[in-house]
Parts: structure tokens; sequence; C-alpha cells
């Protein structure tokens, strides 16, 4: 009986919660830098696809 209404009880509190929250949009600045397509990647590894390599 206490797994049901505990059930209960939470499935009703994150209905209450997900009906009461506004929709997030980004402002206009943040729109911007998510189209600046900026990025950086580091590549921290030994050179296996070079035959010369030497890693000695």
């Amino acid at each position: 009986m206490k797994r049901i209404s505990l059930l209960t009880i939470t499935v009703m509190a994150c209905l209450i919660s997900a009906c009461t929250h506004d929709i997030v949009v980004p402002n206009d600045a943040q729109k911007e830098w998510a189209d600046a397509e900026i990025g950086v990647m580091y590549h921290f590894d030994m050179q296996v696809f070079n035959p010369d390599y030497d890693f000695r």
C-alpha cells in the first residue's frame, strides 16, 4: 500500500511540475553564439597512421 501511494504521489508531482514550467528559449545573443560555429579539438595521441614515425 505504501509503495502504491508513494508512486501515485511521485507521478502527480511530476505531472504538476511539468505543466507549470514555461518553455525555455534562447535569447538573440545565445543564438548568435551558437551560429558562430566556433569549435576546438585537442588531440593528444601517438601517430599510429604515419609509417615513418619512430616513437622511441
